[in-house]
């Protein structure tokens, strides 16, 4: 068994108990197993990296962490925090993103798949904000700002893939569906309307995104 195995299956037990509190009903419950999906993750990274780490990966790591566990520090903050904390992510993950896609040739066949992602990716981000959202404790504007953030980061992702398929960019794909996916049912639970089902599928694209994010963190691009 390789060294950095139990922190995995650690990693994974965890995720299943935040999935099974979340089922339960017991938010909490889940809150609390959900703040150990961070650290857990980032051990079984350290260890895989060979207890190597930079700046950039490090900070997504710890806003990461932060935002996860805004409920456990203060239950008066509102969703900005976290909302910010993931906006950095994003930014730190687009700087990585923007430098990979510099060592890749641009293929002018490709040109007609991105201009339709470019056109998918807008008509779907519209369509989530056009949404009539209700009981909002903040202003609109963040989450104007949020959606385009995390438009770029998918635009990439896909761009690198497209450009460049391998292994590495693929993990970057699914990791980027699972934000995606993560935030659009967490908006439609929390702000139009709540169905158990979308809480559930929130948290889990959200815990599980982490993994595909360390494994592109991990393989050579």
């Amino acid at each position: 068994m390789k060294v950095s195995t139990p922190s995995l299956i650690f990693y994974f037990l965890v995720c299943a108990l935040t999935i099974f509190f979340s089922l339960m009903g017991d938010d909490m419950s889940a809150i609390y197993a959900k703040s150990i999906v961070v650290p857990s993750i980032f051990i079984y990274f350290f260890i895989e990296n060979n207890y190597r780490l930079n700046f950039k990966k490090a900070a997504i790591f710890f806003f990461s962490f932060i935002g996860e566990i805004y409920y456990i520090l203060d239950n008066n903050l509102t969703e900005v925090t976290p909302m910010i904390c993931f906006m950095l992510v994003y930014i730190l993950l687009i700087s990585m993103m923007l430098r990979d896609l510099e060592t890749i040739k641009f293929i002018k066949e490709k040109r007609t798949q991105i201009l339709i992602l470019v056109l998918f990716i807008s008509v779907f981000i519209l369509t989530i904000l056009n949404l009539k959202f209700e009981d909002l404790q903040f202003n609109f504007s963040y989450f104007i700002v949020y959606g385009i953030i995390l438009g770029i980061v998918t635009l990439l992702t896909f761009t690198n893939f497209i450009l460049k398929p391998s292994y590495s960019f693929f993990n970057l794909v699914l990791m980027s569906i699972c934000f995606v996916f993560s935030d659009v049912f967490y908006l439609i639970n929390n702000f139009y309307f709540p169905l158990t089902a979308f809480k559930v599928l929130g948290i889990s694209t959200q815990v599980f995104s982490y993994y595909f994010m360390v494994q592109y963190f991990k393989q050579p691009k």
